[in-house]
């Protein structure tokens, strides 16, 4: 690497000499070479104003130092930024500039490296443990104004937050924040619900005029599913911005293959480069068959342990009616955690044994995975109450929209409190190596051996949990929206309760980032990926199990015909999903002023970068192209000719 690559490298031991540190460092000509190779992604000099509302955004374009003729481009066209690095010493500000931030420079330095070494071959077999970028002197910032608890009320730096850990991340955070401001809405509604349910007390009153508090469930119901759509397509909008604004609307992303991925070394006939090939046959599907079974069995293991706690629950409920439900409820909130925790990492061991080439790939197994899982888990106890148990068994007091409350509030606010108590596992495991680290160092001591006194911030660093993808992080959001969006109806303080767990999540996320994990690779990304899909599925049940509860879990409709109310359910589900597809079409997923930004760069890329000009005539001027005239007559319009040149066609 330093010969070919002509990277700067610095070994040296770890404080008890067990680990070899190697810092890998990159001169800003060098990485500029780099990228005007694999022809990366930088922005150009913003456009003097003033300006229309799609040129703010000044385009991105290929970093070329040469053009196709091998003469010098003008480099004056792209942006630069100034940084004072603590590696030139007494750096003058506004000196030292670069025409890369922090993250492109890891992602070009890391290409480097990958196309001299296989990096994921070398930790797979065990001779490095890890690489990862380090931290820099922008973290003091994010710590003090954005994973702080005490400033859970301050808006997120987006900016920041993606110039330092990638867009990947970034737009977690963005989603985070998206949802959390639709949260106010359903949740401020939510109150005023339960204050009114709390207030008239005439849930399950038996009469047959709907109630004040049906009224208001039923109107509630509505506004939720109504809304789901609403904060699916505005964020759509949101994220086409985003993605706009931060280079990645046209992303194409090369990806290299995971590190674990195990195939053959040979030569991809697509690409021509040497490369592990997949070896695909029976054994491929054969992994994959034993994958859906092992996970099946794991839902029936979880239907069987939910039908347990019922069959618990109903004898318990018999001698302590108000507290057995508690109790249940409480199990059933902790065997949710335990499960979902166990099968999360079963769910890994079969996705590494599948052999996946790419993260992409892997990735998006496993989400499905895990959330076809954790769906069953979290929510069957919820579906056999609202739709099963007033049939099959019965309800207290004949009520099972407040046994539904119950279930869904206990398991609720539990869940909340487990996950914030998750937060200390990563601590704990780093003051584990720690403390593991120290008693080493205090044996080396006690024989003689010198060592150093001090720790690198480097080995502080390689002791912190790996942070790979927000994969876990988005798993837990989706399942409480989950809660919100087809639950809410039954117990309507849910959203007020999620928007005060989600403000918060936001800060443990981010502090979990800044102090408990190492620095993450800053990957790409236009878009939050197969969460779109999964979000817009969980709206659509949202609307049918939100219905279901209002026609069969209510009293509202307990005088009418089980004909009746599957006729009542079939208008008002079929009523409302036509309004979502309403607003789905009325409001676009692309903003009008990104399409022609995306439009316009792609215009400016071209001229600025390529020398191509977008008007033809121009092009056909400035290069001194002409049009070659073909032999013959001129076309004249005369009748007699016309006619004459129709007969000898003939």
């Amino acid at each position: 690497m330093q010969e070919e690559l002509k990277l700067s490298l610095r070994l040296f031991f770890s404080q008890d000499k067990d680990e070899i540190f190697m810092v890998i460092k990159c001169s800003e000509e060098n990485l500029a070479v780099q990228a005007d190779l694999m022809d990366y992604k930088v922005q150009l000099k913003d456009e003097p104003p003033p300006l229309e509302e799609y040129k703010k955004v000044a385009p991105y374009g290929d970093f070329e130092q040469k053009g196709s003729d091998g003469k010098e481009m003008n480099l004056d066209i792209y942006k630069v930024y100034d940084h004072l690095s603590k590696h030139i010493p007494n750096p003058v500000p506004g000196e030292f500039k670069s025409f890369f931030t922090y993250k492109d420079k890891v992602r070009i330095l890391l290409a480097m490296i990958n196309s001299a070494i296989d990096t994921g071959e070398l930790i797979e077999n065990g001779i490095i443990s890890s690489n990862f970028p380090v931290h820099d002197e922008n973290l003091k910032d994010l710590k003090e104004n954005w994973g702080s608890f005490s400033k859970f009320w301050k808006a997120q730096d987006l900016e920041k937050i993606r110039l330092y850990f990638g867009e990947k991340i970034g737009l977690y955070f963005a989603w985070l924040d998206y949802y959390v401001i639709w949260l106010i809405f359903p949740a401020i509604i939510g109150l005023i619900v339960f204050i009114i349910q709390k207030y008239y007390g005439d849930i399950g009153d038996q009469e047959y005029k709907m109630s004040y508090s049906e009224i208001s469930i039923l109107v509630f119901s509505m506004i939720l599913a109504l809304g789901s759509t609403l904060l699916h397509q505005l964020w759509l909008r949101r994220q086409a911005e985003l993605s706009w604004m931060w280079g990645t609307k046209e992303m194409i992303e090369i990806e290299q293959q995971r590190p674990r991925f195990k195939g053959v070394y040979g030569k991809d006939p697509v690409s021509g480069q040497k490369k592990k090939l997949q070896i695909k046959g029976v054994m491929s599907f054969f992994k994959r068959g034993c994958g859906i079974t092992i996970s099946l069995s794991f839902v029936t293991i979880t239907i069987g342990i939910i039908a347990t706690i019922f069959i618990y629950r109903r004898v318990v409920a018999k001698m302590y009616p108000t507290y057995g439900m508690l109790f249940c409820a409480s199990i059933n909130a902790i065997q949710i955690k335990i499960m979902n925790f166990t099968y999360r990492t079963v769910a890994r061991k079969i996705n590494d044994w599948e052999n996946y080439e790419f993260d992409s790939e892997y990735n998006d197994s496993l989400a499905l995975k895990l959330y076809l899982f954790q769906f069953i888990n979290s929510y069957t106890s919820l579906f056999y109450i609202a739709f099963i148990k007033k049939w099959s068994e019965g309800c207290y007091n004949n009520n099972c929209l407040k046994e539904l409350e119950t279930q869904l509030g206990t398991i609720f606010i539990i869940n909340m409190c487990l996950n914030l108590f998750e937060l200390g596992l990563p601590y704990i495991k780093y003051k584990y190596r720690m403390s593991k680290e120290a008693k080493n160092l205090r044996e080396m001591r006690d024989k003689g051996i010198e060592i150093s006194l001090n720790s690198s911030p480097y080995e502080k660093e390689s002791k912190l949990e790996p942070y790979e993808t927000p994969l876990d992080d988005y798993m837990e959001i989706i399942i409480d929206y989950g809660y919100v969006v087809m639950f809410s109806s039954a117990f309507s303080i849910v959203p007020f309760l999620a928007l005060i767990v989600n403000i918060f999540e936001i800060r443990v996320d981010s502090f979990k980032l800044c102090n408990l994990t190492k620095r993450p690779y800053p990957a790409p990304a236009n878009s939050i990926g197969e969460w779109e899909s999964i979000i817009k599925t969980v709206s659509v049940i949202g609307t049918l199990t939100n219905t279901g509860i209002i026609i069969f879990t209510t009293d509202i409709f307990d005088n009418d015909t089980t004909t009746q109310k599957w006729f009542y359910f079939m208008v008002i589900e079929h009523f409302l999903l036509f309004f979502k597809v309403i607003l789905a079409r009325i409001i676009p997923g692309v903003p009008e002023n990104v399409e022609k930004g995306v439009i316009w760069s792609r215009r400016m890329v071209k001229e600025k970068i390529f020398g191509k000009l977008s008007d033809v005539d121009e092009q056909r001027l400035a290069f001194g192209l002409k049009f070659k005239g073909m032999t013959g007559e001129p076309a004249v319009f005369d009748p007699e000719k016309i006619e004459k040149a129709g007969r000898d066609f003939k």
